[in-house]
């Protein structure tokens, strides 16, 4: 356990020794097999990654790929608008070479430190269109569920995406499938 002292909060770290263990099983599964290391937090995370990574030996935050996605989001929702200016403020910290922003639907920005970012644009002139299926329920654990179960059934050598993001729903429609 340490304390760090962010500027904008002081946090604590403390990684439960099951997952102190399973990072470091995951650095050397990376080191044996010359896999790059790759991280995933979201943004109010960030920080504690950052340091996290920092305390570890060899390795330096900074020599890290920072990649932020859903930049507009955090533009223009007032809910991230705290959480962004403490992500852009390590964001512009990053070695240019090493940082990248990504929206699909990019909006200006505010900072004016950010206008001199590179910006890249990447159109298909001829766009694979796949087909999604979007289902209103008011009952999305079962209705999700039953619609995975069904798509199986019906289509067991394809692959299937869900887009969920709610944990507990997540797991309840887990629990449904195993149980079904």
């Amino acid at each position: 356990k340490k304390s760090f002292d962010l500027g904008f909060m002081v946090t604590d770290i403390l990684l439960p020794a099951e997952l102190e263990d399973k990072f470091n099983e995951y650095l050397q599964h990376c080191k044996k097999n010359d896999q790059p290391l790759k991280f995933i937090c979201v943004s109010d995370q960030l920080g504690k990654l950052k340091n996290y990574i920092n305390q570890i030996e060899d390795l330096k935050f900074e020599d890290f790929h920072l990649l932020i996605d859903e930049i507009d989001s955090m533009q223009l929702q007032s809910d991230f608008r705290n959480v962004m200016h403490y992500v852009m403020e390590i964001y512009k910290e990053h070695p240019h070479k090493n940082r990248t922003l990504l929206s699909a639907t990019l909006t200006k920005f505010h900072d004016p430190k950010l206008n001199d970012e590179p910006f890249l644009k990447i159109t298909y002139e001829n766009p694979i269109l796949i087909y999604a299926r979007v289902l209103v329920s008011n009952n999305v654990e079962y209705r999700t569920a039953v619609t995975i179960l069904d798509l199986n059934s019906n289509y067991p050598n394809e692959k299937i995406l869900i887009a969920y993001n709610h944990i507990e729903g997540i797991k309840n429609v887990i629990d449904f499938i195993i149980k079904n």
